[in-house]
């Protein structure tokens, strides 16, 4: 797949939407961090005013016609196609014993095009699949977040990411970093929701980072989860014992969304500096 060439095609620059929140940081030297990356790691436009089921129906037409893709099959409204399909899968799932399932979505867009009648390679499906993704969810590098995992891996810290994602969510953090993840990350340590088949706020995804941590004898108090929403991120990793982080950095992502304390806030990743003094 030419994921490079359509990252640099597609990508442009943002900058978050300031906050203005109290820092609130406790002290402790954590063994391990782990990070969510959409909204912390990356920012993401998918928070931001136009999420309209017509804006999404032009991302599709503009994804279709890039790829030469026959626009005469398209239906009259892809996205509630998408959506349906989407809610078919998660009910599976949840009828399988599954609290909050998560979809492969290739499976889903494989499913889409042959519900229309066309048959595309794998390849294109996931051209397509990361295509409308970049376009509909615009992405870019927090300030800072290069400097600050150089930082701590020269400070030998233990790092992982529990985060809702897809195919495409490494690929494109590898893009920006330069390096594969596992320059910064431990493998064991990455538990992305397409690859588990459950996604945040499942405690699960939690739960086997607190298994594998065992193992290396770190309890769940000398880790720290950090993340932009406290129902999602915040209270299903302290749930497990973690500490949790809220990163209160861009409007379009920050989510205070559940009445839980004992968690710290920062307003920039490089205040996790800050837990090492």
């Amino acid at each position: 797949m030419k994921y490079k060439s359509i990252l640099k095609k597609h990508l442009k620059p943002l900058e978050p939407i300031p906050l203005k929140v109290k820092r609130q940081i406790t002290p402790f030297s954590p063994k391990c961090i782990l990070f969510d990356v959409y909204g912390t790691l990356l920012i993401s436009g998918a928070g931001d005013i136009g999420k309209d089921s017509e804006l999404k129906e032009t991302f599709f037409y503009q994804t279709a016609r890039e790829l030469d893709l026959p626009l005469l099959k398209m239906p009259s409204s892809p996205t509630n196609l998408l959506l349906e399909l989407i809610a078919q899968e998660h009910k599976k799932k949840k009828d399988r014993g599954i609290e909050y399932p998560e979809v492969d979505i290739v499976h889903i867009w494989k499913t889409f095009f042959l519900h229309l009648g066309i048959n595309l390679s794998l390849e294109k499906i996931l051209e397509f699949a990361f295509l409308y993704e970049l376009l509909s969810n615009p992405i870019w590098p927090m300030p800072g977040l290069k400097e600050l995992l150089n930082w701590l891996k020269e400070k030998k810290v233990l790092l992982g990411i529990i985060s809702n994602a897809q195919f495409y969510t490494p690929l494109s953090l590898e893009f920006f970093l330069g390096q594969k993840l596992t320059h910064y990350f431990n493998p064991e340590l990455c538990f992305w929701s397409y690859k588990e088949k459950m996604a945040k706020p499942s405690q699960g995804l939690f739960q086997k980072a607190q298994q594998t941590l065992a193992k290396w004898h770190i309890s769940p108090d000398q880790v720290l989860y950090v993340g932009n929403d406290v129902y999602k991120d915040i209270y299903p990793g302290t749930k497990v014992g973690f500490k949790g982080c809220l990163l209160a950095v861009d409007k379009r992502s920050y989510r205070y969304n559940f009445n839980i304390t004992n968690f710290d806030i920062i307003s920039e990743l490089k205040e996790i500096g800050m837990y090492y003094p």
